[in-house]
């Protein structure tokens, strides 16, 4: 999978929820464009790739539209994740649900479910990258917290937490796993992009109970099934504390 001698690749890889395309905090496609050349990455896991339809849009109530349903907004929407492939000179792969990857890079064989894609370096490297949008709700922390969100009951108790996160999530997050089989198959390194809509399991710990940081310890289950199929929260490698 690689030119013999050849030193492997450094390659940046970034994460972007564009929040309704950008049109829900009235960002346009430039300054999108500028964050993307700004990071400088390789490769873009693109969330809420849509733009909202031009009417809502124009009315100015493009900053509401984060408390609507996808369901609930209607007409055509504009596709910014092309458009941000056209702009950057890019190649882009449309996963469906409003998630796409960018890539300066070729991109050549879609995996299972259209998770992810594998990435042809010039070296002759390559890997794969895997976006993600998980369910946004029910959201467990409004839920712990007793913030009021559509009508979504509060809850008390860690095993309460987990079982909704599990309802909401649980299957996506299985769906993900058999897309990546084959690129765990291949030997190639893998990487996972995306708005995963809950804390990480090691983000609400006894320790951060204790001083304050959040109400009561959570072992969420979405994070902490990916990292026991093997996978590697890379911040918290470099970061651990």
């Amino acid at each position: 999978e690689r030119t013999a001698g050849v030193t492997p690749d450094i390659i940046r890889v970034m994460s972007f929820n564009l929040w309704h395309g950008g049109d829900a905090g009235g960002q346009p496609i430039e300054q999108s464009v500028r964050v993307i050349e700004a990071a400088r990455p390789d490769v873009v896991g693109l969330q809420e790739t849509h733009g909202l339809p031009r009417a809502l849009a124009r009315d100015g109530r493009g900053r509401q539209a984060d408390g609507l349903h996808e369901l609930q907004i209607e007409g055509p929407r504009p596709d910014r994740a092309a458009e941000l492939a056209a702009i950057l000179g890019w190649n882009c792969f449309d996963q469906g649900e409003r998630r796409a990857i960018l890539s300066r890079h070729r991109l050549s064989s879609a995996t299972l479910g259209r998770w992810g894609v594998r990435v042809d370096l010039p070296s002759g490297w390559a890997f794969f990258l895997f976006n993600a949008h998980l369910m946004y709700r029910p959201y467990q922390p409004y839920q712990i917290l007793r913030i009021p969100y559509e009508d979504d009951p509060f809850l008390e108790t860690e095993a309460e937490v987990i079982q909704a996160a599990r309802a909401a999530r649980a299957a996506q997050v299985e769906s993900l796993l058999s897309g990546t089989h084959a690129a765990q198959a291949s030997g190639l390194p893998l990487f996972l992009t995306g708005d995963f809509n809950e804390p990480s399991h090691q983000d609400w710990t006894e320790a951060a109970a204790r001083a304050g940081r959040c109400p009561i310890k959570v072992e969420f289950p979405s994070t902490k099934r990916l990292t026991d199929a093997g996978l590697i929260d890379v911040y918290r490698h470099f970061h651990p504390d």
